[in-house]
């Protein structure tokens, strides 16, 4: 069996390759039937097919094509160019649109391969994927002139830089990225029919084989979704808002850096948090249509001085700090996933006073978003230093308090129909000689479900997160963070769940039990290879209970979000139903995402209406509550 790889293989005629399955049943499948639903679960879970040279039958640029390219435009206008185009595509995507403008902007080629572009696009695939924009983003830094005027010094013109070459770029750069995950047992790319049928027949037999195939995939398939992900504005500000504008929860240890979070962030950098975010938010507001030149006097005007020298020192690079960074990292090879330098420095300076957003929602993150925690924590000296260690704490608990106040919302909506229970009130009911037993964070019964949740504040290794990361090390990571741990806390509570009831409520072998850790953002993202893997490992500590246990889920928090949508609009008594569906249907067959399980539910995706946002560009800082 081949497994998927990046956004879905880019062959045409029918072919099967490394990023599909095979179109024959394999013998593992019992049936056509069950392969057939396989089959349509994982297309809908890999989406629509990238385009790349290949795929259209057009002449693929390798590096050192791109590179002689690019080394003929100059490097601002070029950014400027590039840079616009992420916008509008940010912009696209957040109202799922992004099909519709890649049409329009096809419709500008006027290259002899325009139209085997046009009639690929029309047909749903993919031009530009995230991931590959940004690769493109980073070689225009590397090998673009730095000359910006209209002529070199010997008189001779600088071409403008434009759409027939941005798309040669990006079918190029998809062909790349798409052979970067190329299995080792491939020796040409794009494979022969010949060598796909010895694969698959090699797959069919060797057990061995299947499984570090499936890891490899599972490790590219983490990073490509972290790296091709939707930043959603409102969820990113709301989410600022529950984090940092709050008094830190009851059992957070705070003595070190203050009473809120806000004091904690001006502490580690000498910046009014506010002042930051309102930068920030300016920042965005200015460059999110396109517009993405920056002019440091004119808002150094409005913006606050230290906010704009923390700015210009910790979240913009000049050209060559940016080109010395860039060449460190295409040492340690692997580049499609690579995106923790932009994301720390969306900025790039002309300069002393003009800049580039590179893409505005990195902007907005950084100085609004989940970078902030990173400002804050490298500012206090990480770890090593007492601060940086009770602020990383503390932060865990914001986290579970998070969690917490999302599940107490709906369950109140439910009432009486959901139950929750709380860490304390297990331990404290089923405490023996003083001692508290190992129990979950919550546990939420509704009918003959029970939900039983865990929240772990554990990010995505960045080497995984970025697609170079050792199968050792992450596998590692997953058996001590959530095998030893997190299951075994589940396990605890289903076996007490069990023995002791709750309040008349008994849990026999009807109920149904439903295990499942939320993560950040930045965590594990629900994906197919990784939901299997975690199937497997979790079996010794969950699978012989002798009870009704499904699988359990890892979902981050803003999955759990959409679905706490989904039923504050649709149908608030449904929310622990609707999450075992989701798990049931991963247990008794190939898992699938959640979007895929709302998608083949037919349920749409209305907005969380407890997102709080700043209005207007302009923060108001709440009394801390």
């Amino acid at each position: 069996m081949v497994f998927g790889s990046r956004l879905s293989n880019s062959f045409g005629g029918g072919t099967s390759a490394p990023g599909g399955p095979p179109p024959e049943r394999p013998a593992w499948f019992s049936s056509d039937r069950d392969y057939e639903a396989f089959l349509k679960t994982t297309k809908m879970d890999l989406g629509p097919q990238s385009i790349t040279s290949t795929s259209i039958d057009v002449d693929h640029l390798d590096e050192n094509g791109r590179r002689t390219l690019l080394g003929g435009y100059a490097l601002q206008s070029t950014l400027e160019f590039v840079s616009r185009m992420f916008a509008q595509l940010d912009d696209a995507a957040l109202n799922s649109r992004t099909n519709a403008w890649e049409k329009t902007l096809v419709s500008m080629l006027t290259g002899e391969f325009s139209s085997k572009v046009i009639e690929s696009v029309s047909k749903g695939n993919v031009l530009l994927p995230p991931a590959a924009v940004t690769q493109l983003i980073r070689e225009a830094i590397e090998w673009c002139s730095i000359t910006d005027a209209a002529t070199t010094g010997t008189g001779n013109t600088i071409p403008i830089f434009g759409i027939d070459d941005f798309v040669l770029l990006m079918l190029s750069i998809n062909g790349d990225q798409e052979r970067q995950d190329l299995p080792d047992f491939f020796r040409t790319w794009p494979p022969t029919q010949d060598d796909l049928e010895r694969y698959n027949a090699a797959m069919a037999v060797d057990d061995d084989m299947v499984r570090d195939e499936a890891q490899r995939q599972m490790l590219s398939d983490l990073a490509r979704m972290q790296a091709n992900a939707t930043t959603v504005p409102d969820v990113l500000l709301g989410d600022a808002y529950d984090t940092w504008f709050k008094k830190w929860p009851e059992l957070a240890p705070h003595d070190l850096i203050g009473d809120t979070a806000i004091e904690a962030f001006e502490q580690a950098t000498g910046v009014s948090l506010t002042e930051f975010i309102k930068l920030g938010l300016q920042l965005w507001t200015r460059t999110k249509t396109g517009a993405v030149t920056l002019n440091a006097i004119d808002f150094a005007q409005w913006a606050d001085s230290q906010a704009v020298t923390l700015m210009k020192t910790a979240a913009s690079l000049t050209v060559q700090e940016y080109r010395k960074r860039l060449k460190a990292e295409r040492k340690k090879g692997l580049l499609a996933h690579r995106r923790y330098t932009f994301a720390e420095r969306p900025l790039i300076r002309f300069g002393d006073d003009e800049y580039v957003a590179l893409r505005p929602v990195w902007v907005l993150d950084r100085l609004c978003g989940s970078q902030l925690y990173w400002q804050t924590f490298f500012a206090f000296g990480t770890e090593k230093d007492p601060r940086g260690e009770q602020f990383s704490l503390a932060s865990n608990y914001v986290f579970e308090d998070t969690i917490g106040y999302l599940l107490r919302r709906a369950t109140r909506r439910a009432r009486p129909t959901i139950k929750l229970i709380t860490e304390r009130e297990m331990q404290q009911a089923w405490k023996q000689r003083g001692d508290k037993p190992s129990v979950c964070d919550w546990v939420l019964a509704s009918g003959k479900y029970c939900l039983l949740v865990d929240a772990t504040n554990h990010w995505l290794d960045e080497k995984a997160a970025q697609g170079f990361a050792d199968a050792e090390d992450y596998t590692a990571d997953l058996e001590d963070t959530f095998v030893r741990r997190k299951f075994l806390q589940l396990r605890s509570t289903i076996e007490l769940l069990a023995q002791h009831g709750w309040e008349g409520r008994t849990f026999d072998e009807q109920t149904v039990f439903v295990p499942m850790v939320v993560v950040p953002n930045g965590g594990i993202p629900p994906n197919v290879l990784s939901d299997v893997d975690l199937k497997l490992r979790s079996h010794s500590v969950l699978g012989e209970l002798g009870r009704f246990v499904t699988s359990p889920g890892i979902l981050t928090y803003s999955e759990l979000q959409v679905f706490e949508g989904v039923c504050e609009h649709r149908g608030p008594q449904l929310f622990v139903e609707i999450l075992a569906r989701w798990r049931l249907m991963c247990t008794g067959g190939m898992p699938v995402r959640p979007q895929t399980f709302l998608d083949i539910s037919g349920v749409d995706r209305p907005v969380n209406g407890q997102v709080e946002v700043p209005a207007g560009g302009q923060v108001k800082v709440p009394t801390p509550c």
